[in-house]
């Protein structure tokens, strides 16, 4: 059991990783922390039991979703790819007689430098 806590907040935030979603469960989290004393004496007790878990699962799921580059499951380009991905051809079963065959090679198309480089020696 004590396993399954610690790791939770951060497979959760895996999951659930959206920066806006993330930041509005961070915010009710925070709310909660501050009001846990008010909270303890209503029906949301239970709630207030839980709180530092929330948090944690909150400032998880924020961060994931700053690495998955998602607000509100729109995709943000805060950190530059290596591809152009709005040239990228993709196969559309309605249109197959219009587009062309793509292969592995051509699927996307590489641009710049790249961080880790394949060398065969």
């Amino acid at each position: 059991m004590p396993v399954s806590i610690v790791t939770f907040p951060f497979l959760f935030g895996m999951m659930f990783g959206d920066m806006g979603h993330g930041s509005l469960l961070l915010t009710t989290a925070i709310t909660i922390v501050f009001l846990s004393d008010t909270l303890k004496k209503t029906s949301l007790a239970a709630v207030a039991d839980f709180r530092y878990l929330l948090l944690i699962m909150g400032i998880m799921s924020t961060y994931c979703g700053l690495v998955y580059n998602e607000f509100f499951a729109i995709p943000l380009n805060i950190f530059e790819s290596c591809y152009f991905l709005d040239q990228r051809q993709q196969w559309n079963p309605y249109l197959e007689d219009q587009v062309k065959n793509i292969t592995e090679d051509d699927s996307l198309i590489v641009k710049g430098e790249f961080v880790y480089i394949r060398r065969d020696f």
